[in-house]
């Protein structure tokens, strides 16, 4: 981010919902793939291993739902996400996918 720039701070669901949405997104005026890579890795490149995971399992744990929604299996998403991130993420991708769905329970 350069100086003329400004910041928000929004929660870390929040972004990774919209991670979530911005890597599957087909505009034709952004390449929303190389934003939510962009995105990606200034992620990897916050200090907090803790903020960094939870990040990563809602972006996983929001896909999954979505593919899901659409008929789609999403296991290959969750492994790949175990393979990638390890063991932690997913334990904390499964937790998320309980917290999302347990708060749309709510809403209904």
């Amino acid at each position: 981010m350069n100086k003329k720039e400004k910041a928000v701070i929004i929660s870390v669901k929040a972004l990774g919902a919209l991670m979530a949405m911005a890597g599957t997104a087909n505009w034709k005026t952004e390449n929303t793939a190389k934003i939510a890579a962009d995105i990606a890795l200034l992620i990897d490149d916050v200090d907090d291993v803790d903020i960094r995971n939870e990040l990563k399992a809602y972006i996983v744990a929001f896909g999954a739902l979505e593919m899901q929604a659409h008929g789609e299996d999403a296991k290959e998403m969750i492994d790949g996400a175990q393979e990638a991130f390890g063991d932690e993420v997913l334990e904390k991708v499964l937790k998320k996918i309980e917290e999302i769905e347990s708060a749309r329970r709510k809403r209904k």
